[in-house]
């Protein structure tokens, strides 16, 4: 779920970069459209970049979980 709502916003990030470009193609931007663009590029990049963080954090707490539970079932076992 997680990852569907992170692909979402990258989609919509790319959107809004593809339309600044083609409104800049439209007419005189003043300078405007480069700013715009660098700044949806440097968003774009920060989330890329969170979205690899969090991708990261998330495997690293599946893993803790799975271990925890290994801890447990061998903590359970019955000496013989």
């Amino acid at each position: 779920m997680v990852l569907c709502d992170c692909q979402k916003a990258q989609d919509e990030v790319e959107g809004l970069l593809k339309t600044a470009e083609m409104l800049a193609l439209k007419g005189d931007t003043q300078g405007q459209r480069d700013q715009i663009i660098g700044e949806l590029m440097r968003v774009h990049t920060r989330f890329q970049a969170r979205v690899s963080e969090y991708h990261t954090l998330l495997n690293m707490a599946v893993k803790f979980f799975q271990d925890l539970a290994k801890v447990s079932r061998l903590v359970h076992l019955p000496i013989i």
